[in-house]
């Protein structure tokens, strides 16, 4: 269970994943506060593991959101 305030962050290389994803997380209580896309030969996207990495060196773009959930009225 995600805390009050807590953040879930969700991070991959597959565009059809992330589209899914981001269709599925409509619950009320979770607000999407940031997302990004990290494109393949640009600055490389900081803490990141050792296969995302590869991947975005083998160029694979990085796509990335973060959602939060509010606290309870």
């Amino acid at each position: 269970s995600l805390i009050s305030n807590g953040l879930f962050l969700f991070a991959t290389d597959v565009l059809e994943v992330y589209r899914s994803l981001e269709k599925l997380i409509k619950i009320p209580r979770l607000t999407k506060v940031n997302k990004k896309e990290f494109i393949s030969g640009k600055e490389p996207p900081l803490g990141r593991s050792n296969f995302e990495v590869k991947r975005w060196q083998g160029g694979s773009n990085i796509y990335e959101a973060t959602w939060q959930k509010n606290e309870l009225i």
